[in-house]
């Protein structure tokens, strides 16, 4: 179970880092809840990588993948841009757009990615 969520993480990781940056004129505002650093907490995977999602309040954001194997640590730092329509959040950031559903309580953040729930706690 544990290598399919890591399957999951690591396609959303290479969703964000295709998509490509053509953000509409239309002006939308971010979700004051969304605006801040969360990190991937669902499944106890620290040992492999690490997996943090950062939303500032002028819809820009990153993703920071920390992957570590063999002793060795590879980060890999991606920017994207995102809207919000309703529960609905789009990252767009070097290639692709990718469309999920969010919602938050209290500090968890879950992003309903690939039909599987990937859980966020905010930092």
């Amino acid at each position: 179970m544990k290598k399919i969520k890591y399957l999951l993480v690591m396609i959303f990781t290479v969703m964000v880092c295709v998509s490509c940056d053509n953000a509409d004129d239309e002006e939308t505002l971010a979700d004051p809840a969304l605006v801040g650093e969360w990190v991937y907490t669902e499944v106890d995977l620290t040992d492999f990588f690490s997996l943090t999602l950062t939303f500032e309040s002028d819809l820009k954001g990153s993703l920071v993948q920390v992957e570590f194997e063999g002793g060795q640590e590879t980060t890999e730092i991606v920017s994207f841009t995102y809207s919000i329509n309703g529960n609905q959040l789009t990252l767009v950031g070097g290639g692709e757009t990718e469309v999920s559903t969010y919602s938050i309580s209290d500090n968890s953040l879950t992003i309903d990615a690939f039909d599987d729930g990937m859980i966020f706690t905010k930092q």
